[in-house]
């Protein structure tokens, strides 16, 4: 739904099958030419989550939506979307085993039409989640979190910095 200044509805949409599907926005931007982009987590009734992203025009039509599926044995949980300097998007979330017994801070980067280039797990002997990132002038990422595997085994804030090969310089 957009609302405008007064919060009266400008428009309103429903994305995906609402009788199979689960879509649920965690991230809503304004592109750099001018549309919105959402990140989610989405899951159908049937599967694991994925992350995915969904770009739309001013008015709410969609121009893609894609979808990121884990290999079988994990499932993802995403949090966050920035748009990149080079047009193309982050996502920042977890990695979670179906077990349920470790889940960790994860970086997927698309480019501008949400294809995937790459993407960046950090291993941490608990559970440890990506909430937030921001891109930096060298090209790397300040990844937002929390984890379970350092500081005093409660959510304790993790702040992670990577170079622009996504490799973790220090956490």
């Amino acid at each position: 739904t957009k609302l405008n200044l007064y919060g009266d509805t400008l428009w309103q949409k429903i994305y995906g099958n609402v009788t199979n599907d689960y879509f649920i926005d965690v991230t809503a931007i304004k592109t750099f030419d001018g549309n919105y982009a959402f990140g989610s987590y989405y899951s159908d009734k049937n599967t694991a989550s994925y992350f995915s992203i969904l770009k739309t025009d001013t008015i709410g039509d969609s121009i893609w939506f894609k979808k990121y599926a884990p290999d079988t044995n994990y499932f993802y949980d995403g949090q966050v979307v920035i748009q990149t300097s080079d047009s193309g998007y982050l996502i920042a979330g977890q990695k979670v085993d179906k077990a349920i017994t470790d889940g960790n801070a994860y970086i997927m980067k698309l480019d501008k039409d949400g294809n995937y280039l790459w993407d960046q797990e950090y291993l941490a002997p608990g559970f440890d989640n990506a909430i937030s990132s921001i891109e930096l002038p060298d090209k790397g990422f300040f990844i937002l979190g929390w984890t379970r595997s350092f500081g005093a085994g409660q959510r304790d804030v993790y702040l992670i910095k990577t170079d622009l090969k996504k490799k973790k310089k220090w956490h």
